[in-house]
């Protein structure tokens, strides 16, 4: 749960911190897409400068659910939020590191921590996931405690 929280916090800070440099100003993600929506490079639809404030809503939504006891449901969202944002992030680096265009540049800063922060919030989500489940084999995972949690020891009969 503590990867997951700082994983969300850590993915919401990098998106406003800087994306792109231009000489010695910088822009963070939601000015980038503001521009490039503005631009027409986005297209007519205008889908991810809709979708990018939910951004941060989303990030905390599985917290919301593992608060809930909704563990699984909070997993599986952590863990589509974790690939969507670190993936885009992840392309950005990748197609626009060590390119510039008439001055513009990428800066790394913000696509970095949005990838640190995905990775964290994946792992916290996979745990999430995975933990608390009963040890395969029909043994407990616990030495001496019945996997049922009957409340008795487990004693071999001879």
């Amino acid at each position: 749960m503590v990867a997951g929280v700082a994983g969300a916090a850590v993915l919401i800070a990098g998106t406003f911190l800087p994306w792109v440099a231009s000489g010695a100003v910088t822009r963070n993600l939601y000015t980038v897409a503001g521009t490039a929506q503005r631009l027409g490079l986005l297209g007519s639809g205008g889908a991810v400068t809709r979708w990018l404030p939910l951004l941060g809503p989303l990030c905390i939504l599985p917290l919301v659910l593992a608060v809930l006891r909704l563990r699984r449901t909070a997993a599986v969202v952590g863990i589509a939020v974790a690939i969507v944002a670190g993936g885009a992030a992840v392309a950005a680096l990748v197609l626009a590191s060590g390119r510039s265009v008439v001055g513009v540049s990428l800066d790394a800063t913000g696509p970095g921590t949005v990838v640190a922060g995905a990775v964290l919030l994946l792992a916290g989500s996979v745990t999430l996931l995975f933990a608390g489940r009963p040890a395969t084999g029909g043994t407990s995972a616990v030495p001496g405690l019945p996997e049922s949690g009957t409340g008795s020891p487990a004693h071999p009969s001879h």
